[in-house]
């Protein structure tokens, strides 16, 4: 029984067991919000790196992204001007394609007008001798 008698304990040594607890208690409880702490705050830097890095890979891109843009524009304009050209191109084609038809028919008529001239020369010619030389014209003898 005196063995579990309150006052066979050492209150003193009982009190200072109990308050390093108590230290030791509160030592764990600061280390852990310390670390915790240190978390949050890691958890912070990696968040506010990780934005600046997808702000310089976002400003990376819009560069890329204008310069695609530009290269867009430099092209269709390359293009338009290429269809202009070839446009232009077409046209002079098609011009001298009927100045070449025109001067064709100019020359195709031009030698129809001298073989028929030339044929009533001849003609003429012809009936001319036939006349000098008294010739019957049998002209109408030798009608196919």
């Amino acid at each position: 029984m005196t063995a579990n008698s309150p006052f066979a304990v050492d209150l003193v040594a009982e009190d200072e067991r109990i308050q390093e607890e108590n230290r030791i208690r509160l030592m764990e409880e600061e280390e852990k919000i310390r670390r915790m702490n240190a978390q949050k705050e890691k958890a912070k830097n990696d968040i506010i790196l990780k934005a600046l890095s997808e702000s310089a890979d976002l400003e990376a891109l819009r560069r890329e992204k204008r310069a695609i843009l530009e290269e867009e524009q430099r092209l269709k304009a390359l293009l338009a001007l290429e269809k202009t050209m070839n446009s232009a191109k077409s046209e002079r084609m098609i011009v001298e394609k009927a100045q070449r038809q025109r001067m064709k028919a100019k020359s195709t008529h031009r030698r129809l007008l001298y073989k028929d001239s030339l044929d009533e020369v001849i003609q003429e010619e012809n009936m001319a001798l036939k006349i000098k030389h008294g010739v019957k014209d049998n002209s109408d003898d030798f009608a196919v």
